[in-house]
């Protein structure tokens, strides 16, 4: 319960910087999930909010913790002229996937 709690707050907190740098429509499931990343497992969840003539940001929130000790992680990136939302959505899991296991073994 003591990372729900602080991943909801997390969350919440992101769709208040969006709406306060001009983003709207902040968009996110009903449910967040699990993504694992090398041998970590994080609470996670993807969100998105238009950015008027910019488009849409993309991004993704990963949460891990213990007790009161939390990694937070957030991606953020702008869909490509051409590229399918699932083609961004693989490209960020990309980085995330060489940059995760770096960060949480401390390489």
């Amino acid at each position: 319960p003591t990372i729900l709690n602080q991943f909801n707050d997390e969350l919440s907190s992101l769709a208040q910087q969006a709406a306060a740098s001009g983003l709207s429509g902040f968009e996110k499931p009903a449910v967040p999930s699990a993504c694992t990343y090398g041998a970590y497992t994080f609470r996670c969840t993807n969100f998105s909010a238009s950015g008027g003539n910019a488009g849409r940001v993309s991004g993704k929130l990963l949460l891990i913790g213990y007790r009161e000790h939390f990694v937070k992680i957030v991606i953020n990136w702008m869909q490509k002229g051409g590229q399918t939302a699932a083609d961004a959505d693989a490209d960020a899991d990309k980085v995330l996937n060489a940059f995760v296991p770096a960060l949480m073994s401390g390489r």
